[in-house]
């Protein structure tokens, strides 16, 4: 396979593929600590300080400080979707799980895609002891729809949560596996990956290298520009010169995600 080495922002004298940013694992939430008192029966809480990072990815799992006062006690694991003021949407929920109350911190499974933004919470349908921690007066995020209570909402509920107290934070946390931010170093890995013929390859690659020239002096219009054009090229090499045709669909893919990730209307 052939090597080239790309300095952006200066003369061309070759390309050298730059490796994707890996996956990694970030914790959003808190559990444990000076927990205290139980949350009311079908009383929705959540918490403006556990918010996901932009770039958003997949909450994996959830966890919550249990003790022996919590066996048998459900949650509802919830994400929610700020919607202006006191309002939220319901965006992902685990359904029900129960407590062992094992007097450790147990984790639950998830599989819930999320964005920047969104908060963590939960709906117990009966009292759930040591269900938030001590926070300093003024820095808590924990609000509840207290004294209105609720079934379990449903994906897509509108939700209003209009009682902050901020002496408090949820015991909850959840691990948020974040999603790699494509780019056109990425994807110039992915055309050397293919080892396509050389004019072809050529070709891709002085449209890939002259969009992130683009990019650097803040020509997003023209990065896009090209990055089209790249496209373009490449659906029209599918089964022709990029071959099979399954890896032409994958660098239209990657292309149209670092697209979206720089802003490409």
């Amino acid at each position: 396979m052939r090597k080239r080495l790309i300095v952006i922002g200066a003369a061309v004298t070759g390309v050298m593929a730059l490796a994707a940013p890996a996956q990694a694992d970030t914790t959003v939430g808190q559990t444990g600590g000076d927990v205290f008192s139980a949350c009311g029966e079908q009383l929705l809480a959540a918490d403006t300080n556990y918010v996901v990072p932009s770039g958003g990815g997949t909450i994996t799992s959830f966890s919550y400080q249990s003790f022996q006062n919590t066996r048998g006690a459900q949650l509802d694991f919830l994400v929610l979707r700020p919607a202006g003021g006191t309002n939220y949407t319901v965006i992902g929920k685990t359904g029900v799980v129960t407590l062992a109350g094992s007097d450790a911190v147990e984790t639950f499974a998830a599989n819930i895609p999320v964005q920047g933004g969104e908060i963590l919470g939960f709906w117990p349908p009966d009292f759930l002891n040591s269900c938030w921690r001590n926070a300093a007066l003024g820095t808590g995020g924990y609000i509840t729809s207290f004294p209105t209570t609720t079934a379990d909402p449903s994906v897509g509920d509108a939700l209003s949560l209009p009682f902050p107290q901020t002496n408090k934070d949820l015991n909850l946390s959840a691990n948020l596996v974040t999603t790699p931010t494509p780019t056109i170093a990425g994807l110039i890995d992915s055309v050397e990956a293919l080892d396509l013929p050389g004019g072809i390859e050529n070709s891709l690659l002085k449209k890939l290298t002259n969009a992130q020239r683009n990019l650097d002096s803040g020509d997003s219009a023209g990065a896009c520009d090209k990055l089209a054009s790249f496209t373009s090229q490449v659906k029209a090499q599918k089964g022709k010169k990029i071959t099979p045709g399954s890896a032409a669909d994958d660098l239209v893919a990657e292309a149209e995600a670092v697209q979206e990730s720089v802003g490409c209307g």
